[in-house]
């Protein structure tokens, strides 16, 4: 499919009509697989659901981890004795943690005591699950970028 101007010059119309045709029907993997903004939505959905319905080991460890970010100076962070659960992970998840106890101070100042062991409370639960949901909304955010 050609058309030719008066000026001589021969213009190749195919490129043109390749983009003007309709797209195929998507296939039978397309239509199944679910976009990456579904699967944040439903595991955003499914974690808000689950939010009373368990606590898990984890819980202790990072409460533990919010209280030392919140109650010693970062030089300190990596060698403190009154747990356990002392902060293992690289300098900018316990950056993140810190920032993390800030808020966490002003919800429940218990949940960021050092001497806490073991505390638990309806706003930690509630706090920590919903730092995990919108910390996994941010990063799903970031993929979009």
């Amino acid at each position: 499919m050609t058309s030719s101007l008066s000026l001589g010059k021969v213009i190749d119309l195919k490129p043109i009509a390749r983009e003007i045709r309709p797209k195929a029907a998507p296939s039978t993997q397309e239509q199944y697989h679910p976009t990456l903004w579904q699967c944040t939505v439903v595991a955003a959905a499914l974690k808000t659901l689950l939010l009373p319905a368990y606590k898990s080991t984890d819980f202790e460890v990072h409460r533990n981890w919010l209280a030392i970010t919140r109650s010693l100076p970062p030089w300190e962070w990596y060698y403190e004795k009154t747990s356990e659960w002392t902060l293992d992970y690289p300098p900018f998840f316990a950056a993140f943690e810190w920032l993390l106890s800030q808020p966490a101070a002003l919800i429940d100042n218990g949940m960021v005591d050092l001497n806490s062991l073991n505390y638990s409370s309806w706003a930690t639960v509630s706090f920590q699950r919903a730092t995990v949901i919108i910390s996994e909304l941010l990063l799903f955010a970031s993929l979009y970028l």
